[in-house]
């Protein structure tokens, strides 16, 4: 769905600004991009497992993202 896909990439966006903001570096989507998919595959299995929407695992996809990188 669209509206999922805009999320997700809005919380990517986010979590990728915050990261290079924290550690005063400029990491692009092309530098952290296997990182990224890795996280989203965690992402999408716990959607499943848990039932919940995008929207409402919006949190978890954040601290994933933060920790990951």
């Amino acid at each position: 769905e669209i509206r999922e896909i805009r999320i997700i990439k809005s919380v990517l966006l986010k979590g990728k600004k915050s990261f290079n903001n924290a550690h005063d570096t400029y990491y692009r989507l092309e530098d952290v991009e296997f990182e990224l998919v890795s996280v989203l595959k965690r992402f999408k299995a716990m959607l499943l497992q848990k039932n919940e929407t995008v929207e409402d695992m919006q949190g978890y996809l954040m601290q994933s993202i933060k920790a990951e990188l």
